[in-house]
């Protein structure tokens, strides 16, 4: 099977491309494919013609998306409409498996929150990722075969230190007693990385054109517990200038629908401290 992944360097697509093994893959850099460049995405599709696209491409990180909305607009929303565009026009029949995010709830109303939750996002980040989603539906409407992936927050080897629970590890691992943080008696849903991958290929194959699924572990620990986890032994130190204004006290999903087609998680929030210990040791002694 011809699958072409976006995105493929990042965080979740590192480890989604082992999962791909018996597939012809081309994981183009940004590079040799600039989203935000409509005849650039025609062309790979026009060339390549894949069965499956997963479009990993975006700007992540809510932090870089409010820096730079017009960046995180031309990326993340603007990359989404011509690789739809090029897909109708050259490759109708694959299917593309676009990876949203559960920022695009926003403030729940209800929890646990399900793929029929309003799409009520707040800042940058968020609101591109709902017009991205926007962009996908209109190319269904007009015949693709596309399903949407909502990931929860994610964490795991590989992960930057931009994210605070691999920086709250290697703050750890670099001998700080006392952990720089903001609000950790916030609760979120946290998944490891390596189910998202597996939980992204399941949703490929099964996954009901239109449909959005939740990827997450369906349970909300406090943040307080998951520092436990990365930094055991160390002892949080709120840092006012890391409070966030729009800070949403619990954030749980629904992995029903994602539960009906095969897939639950498979590792523990601690294996995947552990390991997200050894990855960051691993890249510190190099």
């Amino acid at each position: 099977m011809k699958t072409l992944v976006t995105g493929g360097s990042g965080f979740l697509g590192q480890h989604l491309l082992p999962r791909l093994e018996h597939a012809e893959v081309w994981a183009p850099s940004s590079e040799e494919l600039n989203l935000a460049n409509a005849l650039a995405v025609a062309q790979a599709a026009a060339h390549f013609k894949p069965d499956q696209v997963f479009h990993l491409g975006a700007m992540t990180s809510p932090r870089a998306a409010s820096m730079d909305p017009e960046r995180a607009e031309r990326v993340n929303v603007g990359g989404t409409r011509s690789l739809c565009q090029a897909l109708l026009a050259h490759s109708p029949s694959t299917r593309l498996i676009h990876v949203s995010t559960c920022h695009v709830y926003g403030r729940p109303l209800r929890t646990p929150v399900t793929e029929a939750h309003p799409l009520n996002a707040e800042g940058v980040y968020g609101l591109s990722k709902v017009a991205a989603e926007a962009e996908v539906q209109a190319a269904v409407e007009q015949g693709l075969d596309a399903v949407i992936v909502r990931p929860f927050n994610l964490f795991g080897p590989g992960q930057s230190t931009e994210y605070a629970l691999a920086d709250w590890c290697a703050q750890g691992l670099a001998g700080r007693q006392h952990i720089l943080c903001g609000d950790i008696d916030l609760e979120r849903d946290y998944l490891d990385v390596r189910d998202a991958a597996r939980g992204l290929v399941l949703i490929g194959q099964r996954g009901l054109k239109g449909g959005a699924y939740n990827l997450c572990q369906g349970k909300a620990k406090p943040l307080r517990y998951l520092m436990a986890l990365v930094a055991p032994g160390c002892a949080p130190h709120v840092e006012p200038g890391r409070l966030r204004s729009d800070r949403i006290p619990r954030l749980q999903g629904s992995r029903r629908k994602a539960g009906a087609l095969g897939w639950e998680p498979a590792l523990s929030l601690e294996q995947t401290a552990v390991d997200l210990r050894l990855y960051l040791s691993s890249r510190t002694s190099i």
